[in-house]
């Protein structure tokens, strides 16, 4: 499978064409996630759905409320409808009173989209006031299809890249006020402006949603003042983080800027693509960091010999041969496959 960056909102747009034929609903959004802080890296939303984005990722980062997917993934079954969970009194949700019932919605269907564990994606579907509620027949329809969509998922982000498209996103600044408004950026954010634009197939008035998931979570995050991050896949050419920090001034504001991924990052995300488990994933780590078979072992409390195989095993997914090679391979921006 070739893609480009235009092609991720159409794959998500048909995930979500697919869903129609088997579940009724009024609108949707599918939403590509990093799997280690479950912020969106893009997503496809209808039209519908834009209007009220900013007040649901809100409510996502900073409120309580039913069926965050941040509980959701911990759920054997990663599925929750609004109407259920509040056993019928959709009035105990900030989310419905104040966000979906205000825009016509009457309930809300998530599902998590995991992949060996990780989350990989949230998918969301709404029902209008003139519609019924979604019914267990309805979940059990997405539960049957959340593992399908999960593997062409996986396999459309482990599709190869195509060359030539490499960005140097080092020097992107971009400011914006409490409202998320941009007030200023260097030429450097207005290229990634331009790009994440691009990827998610969206106009110049709408900010994009890795930039506003990020500055929310930066919100979020205030009160033990940490920075938020979030992971893009390369579908510039290689994998870049996008950083947002809440700065202290007496108007709220946000300063977002991007960087390289630094290698074990991309290790982490690479490892991922070509289905490494997690112990294989710490050898890795230990690879990368140069120690030896023997090293590797009494760090693991493991022996050599299973050293061994864990590495021959890695090398036949990734089709290498050598440590060396591997670690190449691993961060290498277009060695997927």
């Amino acid at each position: 499978m070739k893609k480009d960056t235009a092609f991720i909102t159409d794959f998500l747009n048909n995930c979500l064409i697919h869903i129609k034929k088997s579940i009724c609903y009024e609108a949707g959004c599918f939403t590509t996630v990093d799997s280690l802080t479950l912020l969106s890296t893009g997503a496809f939303t209808d039209a519908r759905i834009e209007k009220i984005h900013p007040l649901l990722f809100e409510n996502e980062y900073l409120q309580k409320d039913f069926n965050r997917f941040e509980n959701l993934i911990k759920l054997p079954v990663p599925v929750g409808v609004l109407s259920h969970s509040t056993n019928g009194n959709l009035a105990l949700s900030t989310r419905s009173k104040e966000i979906l019932q205000p825009a016509g919605f009457s309930d809300e269907l998530r599902a998590a989209v995991m992949y060996k564990g990780k989350c990989c994606g949230f998918l969301t579907l709404f029902r209008s006031n003139k519609q019924q509620m979604f019914t267990q027949k309805d979940m059990d329809e997405i539960i049957s299809l959340l593992q399908p969509i999960s593997i062409k998922l996986y396999d459309f982000f482990a599709a190869p890249l195509p060359p030539g498209n490499t960005a140097d996103w080092d020097k992107s600044v971009i400011l914006l006020n409490e409202d998320m408004q941009i007030t200023a950026a260097n030429k450097g954010g207005q290229s990634l402006l331009d790009f994440l634009r691009k990827l998610e197939q969206i106009d110049s008035t709408i900010l994009p949603r890795p930039v506003r998931a990020v500055c929310t979570k930066a919100k979020a995050n205030d009160l033990v003042q940490t920075e938020a991050k979030i992971c893009i896949h390369p579908f510039a050419g290689e994998f870049f983080t996008i950083h947002a920090t809440l700065m202290q001034s007496q108007d709220q504001h946000f300063a977002v800027t991007c960087q390289k991924t630094a290698p074990q990052e991309i290790l982490h995300n690479t490892a991922s693509l070509y289905r490494l488990s997690d112990r294989e994933k710490q050898l890795v780590n230990y690879i990368f960091l140069g120690n030896t078979t023997k090293e590797i072992a009494a760090a693991l409390y493991i022996s050599p010999h299973t050293v061994q195989d864990h590495l021959k095993s890695i090398f036949t997914k990734t089709n290498s041969t050598t440590r060396g090679e591997l670690v190449w391979v691993l961060l290498n921006k277009y060695s997927f496959s």
